[in-house]
């Protein structure tokens, strides 16, 4: 794909969005959809070209995160977590924690199963067979490396809570 092409693409997303629905047009004679970035110069609509920029300024905030976080590489793999704490309020977030990353069930499983205690995890993780679970050790010890290191409580960051009513009853 062309720079052309991904432009069209961010700009159909805030067409569908309602955040320009100004850039949308065709021809009628043959259906044509004419193309959003050709309309965004033909048109006079300051308001819509406002909105874009304000929106394309947050979305290098938050490549501007990402670089950042990830600028000494991963080798750690928390990155991603360096990333969420220096990201601005209004990111938008999963309505609940995503458990489908390892990190995060370790967290939620450390949160919600041995109220924040790391030490607790490990204990439970080593008599389930330490072989068997030696990669979930490995990275509890990653994680509580970088809870310590960086003073970032994990389970705040990524909003879990033992008593928050949409994670559950609480511990």
């Amino acid at each position: 794909m062309t720079n052309a092409n991904h432009l069209e693409a961010l700009l159909e997303g805030a067409i569908a969005s309602g955040l320009c629905p100004e850039l949308w047009g065709c021809v009628p004679e043959t259906g044509e959809v004419l193309p959003a970035q050709y309309l965004l110069l033909i048109r006079d609509v300051p308001r819509a070209r406002d909105r874009l920029r304000r929106a394309a300024e947050d979305l290098l905030t938050l490549l501007d995160a990402a670089d950042a976080a990830y600028a000494d590489g991963n080798a750690d793999r928390c990155a991603k977590f360096r990333a969420l704490a220096t990201a601005p309020g209004w990111l938008l977030r999963p309505s609940g924690p995503d458990d489908t990353d390892p990190d995060v069930a370790l967290i939620w499983e450390c949160t919600m199963d041995h109220g924040g205690d790391w030490y607790g995890l490990l204990e439970t993780l080593h008599r389930a067979g330490s072989v068997e679970w030696q990669w979930a050790i490995q990275r509890c010890r990653a994680l509580m490396r970088f809870e310590k290191e960086t003073e970032i409580d994990l389970a705040t960051l990524i909003d879990i809570s033992s008593t928050n009513p949409r994670h559950g009853d609480g511990v």
